[in-house]
């Protein structure tokens, strides 16, 4: 077995064993779970099982749909959350900035469309990211964040991530539901977008599509997140989130949706 297919296999069992770990906020596309500046929790530790339901933009492409357990570690500065992680290496009282990494989570098998051009294309695989993070806490409006990252698995390229958002907490006696409305823009490098949505002379030839090269891009997004916890030990959790494609990724031969939502759903127990 030659070393280009030993690393290869590697980088497909490393990325395999984060999503057989997916978290309960994860983010599609690319985003961090939601966080919130709190005490050090009683209950560190979490695991339970999670849905995602993806609506995928390529022609004639099924819906993404998978089913995973997870596990989750939230301390004073480490955290892990199935395919995101987080340390701080500063904290404040309403600053943070950290170092991360997490899946950009969009790909393309050709095997998944029904289209006969489209199977004639390369695979687009999932992709790692790392960089740095920094949020600020608005106080009693919500939080701002923003993150630059570059991939190291996968696809080469680069993203630019602001998002603002706030959480509304319902609270019972055992009981309480939190509501995280959010919004943001991100920026991804030309390489990136190329990748996943770039079609290239030999792939022109095999399919019969224009050859396509993409620049960079602007990406929109809104999500809202509602989660139930009770007894602090028991919780569940739905999370919607939609973002328009620019005019880069659209105008792609391979594209014939503008407009992509993703939906998480998780349950899940503490300790």
């Amino acid at each position: 077995m030659t070393i280009a297919l030993k690393l290869k296999m590697l980088k497909q069992i490393l990325i395999i064993s984060m999503l057989l770990f997916t978290s309960s906020a994860l983010a599609i596309d690319n985003e961090a779970p939601i966080k919130t500046e709190h005490k050090k929790s009683k209950y560190p530790w979490s695991i339970g099982l999670s849905g995602i339901f993806t609506l995928n933009p390529y022609k004639d492409t099924k819906r993404s749909r998978l089913l995973f357990p997870f596990i989750g570690y939230r301390g004073e500065r480490f955290t892990f959350s199935g395919p995101y992680i987080s340390y701080k290496i500063i904290k404040t009282h309403g600053f943070s900035l950290a170092i991360s990494g997490f899946l950009h989570s969009d790909k393309f098998r050709p095997r998944d469309t029904s289209n006969l051009q489209m199977k004639q294309l390369n695979t687009r695989r999932y992709s790692f990211m790392t960089g740095i993070e920094a949020k600020y806490n608005l106080k009693r409006i919500g939080s701002l964040s923003a993150r630059v990252a570059r991939s190291i698995i996968g696809a080469d390229g680069y993203t630019a991530t602001g998002t603002i958002g706030t959480a509304v907490p319902i609270i019972f006696e055992r009981s309480m539901i939190m509501i995280r409305p959010g919004l943001g823009l991100q920026w991804q490098s030309r390489k990136l977008i190329n990748y996943y949505y770039g079609i290239s002379s030999a792939e022109s030839k095999r399919s019969g599509f224009n050859a396509y090269a993409p620049e960079s891009a602007v990406i929109p997004f809104v999500s809202l997140s509602t989660m139930y916890i009770y007894k602090k030990r028991y919780s569940a959790m739905l999370t919607i989130k939609t973002r328009r494609l620019s005019d880069q990724m659209y105008n792609s031969p391979m594209v014939d949706k503008r407009f992509l939502t993703s939906i998480i759903v998780v349950l899940a127990y503490a300790f």
